[in-house]
């Protein structure tokens, strides 16, 4: 979770209330930020593995306001500096990378003091690859593998919610959602074997 966007957390370990139904374990509540009604704010965060930026700020001044805030890693080149320091990564491999990127975006709108409508929606993704190569001798001849390896994956939800009080203790909330989980992966594996010299076969696989 981008800690820019939220508001507060909760998580039930067990006997959560009846609007949970259907989760079969622990649930864990996030209450997303909403942007400022009344300034422009931005603030932009820079760490070793990742940076975040975040904008909020009021489309129409005490009735409209949005909150958008993007992260990205830059995880990759600290693996390639520490795995040529003495193996200190273990991840094997010559070509190791892996990033991950996420979007929120919230906007909310008061119709009055009874009705408000909000509009969220999130993207983030994973990313890893992998190239490995090794050589070996047996009685047989020089065999060399070489595989590689490309993964991603993330999430992509989206919710319209319409907040309607109808009397002081009584009010409805009305959602549309969407989400998608998506994921791709490729895998290529090639053998090279070669035969003595005196035999001088070869063959790829």
């Amino acid at each position: 979770f981008n800690p820019a966007t939220v508001n507060n957390a909760r998580l039930w370990k067990g006997d959560f209330p009846a609007r949970y139904s259907g989760r079969a374990s622990s649930v864990l509540d996030i209450r997303t930020r909403d942007g400022h009604f009344r300034e422009y704010h931005g603030d932009v965060s820079v760490g070793l593995f990742a940076t975040s930026v975040t904008l909020e700020g009021p489309l129409v001044r005490d009735t409209s306001s949005l909150l958008i805030s993007t992260r990205a890693t830059y995880f990759g080149p600290w693996i390639d500096f520490f795995s040529r320091r003495d193996n200190l990564l273990t991840i094997s491999g010559d070509n190791v990378g892996y990033r991950f990127y996420d979007v929120n975006l919230k906007w909310n709108y008061i119709f009055s003091e009874k009705s408000r409508l909000y509009f969220s929606f999130y993207q983030g993704g994973d990313e890893f690859r992998n190239q490995f190569a090794q050589q070996f001798d047996d009685p047989e001849g020089l065999f060399l593998d070489e595989y590689k390896l490309a993964s991603e994956w993330g999430n992509s939800i989206a919710a319209m919610r319409w907040n309607l009080l109808l009397r002081k203790d009584l009010f409805t909330n009305t959602t549309l959602r969407f989400s998608r989980f998506f994921i791709k992966a490729s895998w290529v594996f090639s053998l090279l074997s070669c035969r003595l010299p005196e035999k001088k076969t070869c063959c790829r696989i």
